[in-house]
This record gives C-alpha cells, sequence and structure tokens, in this order.
C-alpha cells in the first residue's frame, strides 16, 4: 500500500512541476498541494503524508500565498527573438533568444532547458528566467526547445544531440546575438538539469551550471519512477544499459581539465529526484577539484524552485552564482 501511495504522489509532484497540473492550487509553503475539507481546514494528501512519516513540520496545513519568482516588471523590456534552429520529418525545434539589453558589447549567454520527464514541458516555461538575465544581468538568454520522448526515433542521444546543436547554432551566429561564445553557462530543471548538466560538463565554453532539482542520474530513476514505464523511458534510456548511458550521466562526465563551478538546489520532500542524485553528483564534482554549492531546503517538494515560498531566494541565490563565475575569462 506504501508503494502505491507513494507512486501516486510521484506523478502528482511531477506532473505539477513539468506545468500539466493547474498552478492556482492552494499550497503550503513547501509547494504541497493543500486540499480544503468541509470544514473549512485544509489535509494533505494521503501520498504526502506516507512520504513525511514521523517527521511533519508544523506548518504543514497553513496555506501559503506563493507570488511569481520574477515579477514581470524585470522581464518586459527583454526582446524575444524566436528562431528554427534544427528540422526533422515530423518536428521543427526553436530557440527563445535575447539579446543584453544592458550593453554594447558580446555578452556571455545563459541557456535555460525545460523540464518534463524527457516526454513533456514547453520552453516558453523558460522564459522568464531567459529574459530577467538578458534585462537586468548583462547576459544573452536562451530558452532550448529539445525533441521529446515519444516522438518518431527520439532517445536519450537525440535529444542531447539536439542541446548540441542548439549551443552550436548560437555560436554560429554569436556576431548577430551580440554574444560572446567563450563565455557560456548552462541551467535547467528536473529532466532539463540533466541535460544541462551533460552539457555543462562535455561543452568547452561552459563557465557555470545551475540546477534546480536536477535529475542527474536518470538511469537511477529507471529503478522507482513510475513514469520510466508510463512513458516509455526505459527504451529511451537504453533499459539502463551502463556502457550506452555513460555519454549521457554527468557523474560520468566531471572534468578534471577545467572548472565549472555548480550550484545545485534540492528539496527532501522531493520524491521525484531523490536525495542521493545531487548528492552523489556533487560527490562526483567535488572529486574532480570542482567548485560545487550544495542548497539543501528541508520538507521542500519537487516543484519547489517554482511553487514555494522559496521560489524568489532560489532565484536570487542562482543569478548571484552565474553572475559570480560568467564573467570570468
Amino acid at each position: 500500500m506504501k508503494n502505491t501511495l507513494i507512486i501516486i504522489s510521484t506523478i502528482a509532484l511531477f506532473l505539477s512541476f513539468s506545468g500539466y497540473a493547474q498552478e492556482q492550487k492552494t499550497r503550503n509553503r513547501y509547494g504541497m498541494p493543500l486540499y480544503e475539507k468541509k470544514d473549512g481546514s485544509y489535509k494533505v494528501s494521503k501520498p504526502m503524508m506516507e512520504i513525511l512519516g514521523d517527521d511533519i513540520p508544523d506548518d504543514l496545513l497553513v496555506p501559503c500565498k506563493i507570488g511569481p519568482a520574477i515579477p514581470a516588471k524585470f522581464t518586459t523590456e527583454a526582446e524575444t527573438i524566436e528562431v528554427v534552429y534544427k528540422s526533422y520529418p515530423d518536428h521543427d525545434l526553436k530557440l527563445f533568444i535575447h539579446k543584453s539589453a544592458i550593453t554594447k558589447k558580446p555578452t556571455p549567454v545563459m541557456f535555460f532547458i525545460h523540464g518534463g520527464g524527457w516526454y513533456g514541458g514547453r520552453p516558453e516555461s523558460m522564459l522568464p528566467q531567459a529574459k530577467y538575465v538578458a534585462q537586468n544581468s548583462g547576459m544573452a538568454g536562451v530558452s532550448i526547445q529539445y525533441s521529446l520522448c515519444g516522438q518518431k526515433g527520439i532517445d536519450i542521444a537525440a535529444a542531447v544531440q539536439d542541446c548540441r546543436d542548439a549551443v552550436q547554432f548560437i555560436r554560429d551566429h554569436a556576431a548577430e546575438y551580440n554574444i560572446d561564445p567563450g563565455r557560456m553557462g548552462f541551467s535547467g530543471s528536473s529532466a532539463g538539469g540533466h541535460l544541462a548538466a551533460v552539457l555543462a560538463m562535455t561543452e568547452p565554453e561552459a563557465k557555470v551550471l545551475v540546477g534546480w532539482v536536477g535529475a542527474y542520474m536518470p538511469d537511477r530513476m529507471l529503478e522507482y519512477w513510475p513514469g520510466a514505464d508510463k512513458h516509455n523511458l526505459r527504451e529511451y534510456f537504453y533499459n539502463g544499459d551502463q556502457e550506452k548511458l555513460a555519454p549521457y550521466l554527468p557523474v560520468k562526465l566531471v572534468p578534471t581539465d577545467r572548472q565549472i563551478p555548480c550550484i545545485l538546489f534540492f528539496g527532501s520532500g522531493d520524491n521525484v529526484v531523490l536525495q542521493d542524485q545531487p548528492r552523489t553528483f556533487a560527490a562526483a564534482l567535488e572529486e574532480a577539484g570542482q567548485t560545487v554549492q550544495l542548497e539543501y531546503y528541508p520538507y521542500y517538494t519537487h516543484g519547489f524552485a517554482r511553487f514555494s515560498d522559496k521560489n524568489a531566494e532560489v532565484w536570487k541565490k542562482s543569478v548571484r552564482f552565474i553572475k559570480t563565475y560568467i564573467f570570468k575569462k
């Protein structure tokens, strides 16, 4: 029974973070949905109670008014340039490019990669982040669309190659968009955090990685995540074959000949991407001599970077970290 409840909760949490569930739910400060009872009080789902066990915060059932992580006034002046960078027989892939509004000199570029379990999600969900850095932080912001599991002929190798082709497009058009191709940063949430980590570990111009609840060990998720079966991700990830997956596992790609400072956000209430993923990735980074900053949030759920009272704090910490490293030559 407990395993069933955890599976149900996992699906609900993942869908809420990926943008499929309605965002206007009543939530507590940790990003957990609250359900109103007949007497006007609240409860959390039984699966969530199972996950929490005996470690329950005092304010679990207190509704929290959650504003946007990035207020609109910080993004309204950034122009979006929408371009097709790659075409398949059955679908096109786009980049959403935002040039810096601060300086006329060539600027660093920050890439943003959306989550959605490798089978869903939209690049538009990362536009506030891309617009913010362009309008306020002296760099270009680019949101990447990539092929998804379920599209014809797509596996993890194809999705990663899409992201690499997006980066190459920016290299090839750097002058057009006033970008310094020698200073790149990568960031992403959940599945997008995994793709961002692969690129950051392997693209030579990478200067920084920001991961929000990143799924850095997708092979590990095949062991417990119901979405692996529901969305045919086992085949997408070669049924966990370590030899075939090696080029797509960030923990096996950490370089020792250059620095890529990393900041990784995660919460103890996340049962989609379990805590062993960011901790194992961080250990691999530290062993290779990389700078890594772990940002741990007790009780916070998989979508806390978006749906909790810490969303603005997470974004401010992210921007501060990016600016510390991406401008370095």
